[in-house]
């Protein structure tokens, strides 16, 4: 049930009301769980198109208590959205260009992010090393609250991971393995 034709989703967050549905393309759907009939109902889902100010698709998402961002798959912006804005306004959106941190754009792109209560942790996916870390107590368009880390300074190997977890002390980024031979 709810909207169709709005592409892939690779991951989603919920903010205590409303579940948040991130595309691989530049389309978030929003669910109101408090709407009557359930799933169905055309009227509890409303999207908004993020192709206005990203470049690109996104892979995964995290939410801060009261921010929803949403992760650059392959691209350069990280996007923010204030859930106690509009959802469907453009001005309660804001993006960062991780890039300014990761130095360029092949060092950028992640699949998945993760909250530890402070800090955003952006997973590095599909062979790159560089993981991005934001701080949710300083500000989101300020280069100074973002870092980035080589995860080969740690080992040569580490690079390609695909989501990530927080167990109240340590963030694990889980790694991923291509192997075609593999089904």
């Amino acid at each position: 049930a709810g909207p169709t034709g709005l592409g892939t989703f690779a991951s989603g967050a919920f903010d205590g009301r409303y579940v948040y549905f991130v595309s691989t393309g530049t389309v978030v759907a929003r669910y109101d769980t408090q709407a009557p009939s359930g799933l169905a109902n055309l009227a509890a889902w409303t999207t908004f198109d993020t192709a206005e100010f990203v470049d690109g698709g996104f892979f995964g998402t995290a939410f801060d208590g009261r921010y929803l961002y949403l992760v650059p798959n392959q691209r350069k912006f990280v996007a923010r959205y204030d859930t106690t804005a509009s959802f469907t306004t453009g001005a309660s959106w804001t993006t960062f260009d991780v890039t300014s941190v990761t130095r360029t754009a092949l060092e950028a792109g992640f699949a998945g992010a993760v909250f530890d209560g402070r800090y955003i942790y952006f997973v590095p996916n599909d062979g790159r090393s560089f993981a991005a870390r934001y701080d949710t107590q300083a500000p989101f368009m300020g280069s100074a609250s973002w870092s980035a880390f080589d995860m080969r300074t740690v080992s040569p190997d580490a690079s390609g991971f695909l989501g990530g977890v927080f167990d109240g002390r340590y963030v694990y980024f889980v790694p991923f393995v291509h192997d075609p031979g593999l089904n």
